[in-house]
């Protein structure tokens, strides 16, 4: 696991008997796996799609999530530039725009 955030947490809250590694840049963590140094890395769900698309002989064990983390924005404190941001995202999110984004991403990586 790549240490901080919610990965480490999970890890350290469900996996007591794990023989856990911490790996300061989590991006190592994949070759890891890959030469069979590793079995396992809890990551979110775009990583594990992503990665399984980087390295084909990873691949994901369920297509189910274990926990959820929502995401989110921080921008300066402009009331107009706040609307602004949030009418745009509500009406991605709406379109299918930021959906298809993401699946264009994972696709080109």
């Amino acid at each position: 696991m790549n240490p901080g955030g919610t990965n480490e947490a999970f890890v350290r809250a469900r996996l007591a008997h794990a023989n856990v590694r911490v790996f300061a840049d989590n991006r190592a963590i994949f070759d890891e796996l890959v030469e069979g140094r590793a079995d396992v890395m809890i990551t979110d769900d775009v990583e594990a799609e992503l990665q399984h698309r980087r390295h084909p002989t990873l691949c994901r064990t369920t297509k189910l999530t274990f926990t959820e983390a929502s995401k989110a924005w921080l921008v300066q404190p402009d009331d107009t530039l706040v609307s602004a941001v949030d009418r745009w995202l509500t009406d991605r999110l709406h379109d299918g725009t930021v959906a298809r984004l993401l699946r264009r991403a994972l696709v080109e990586h």
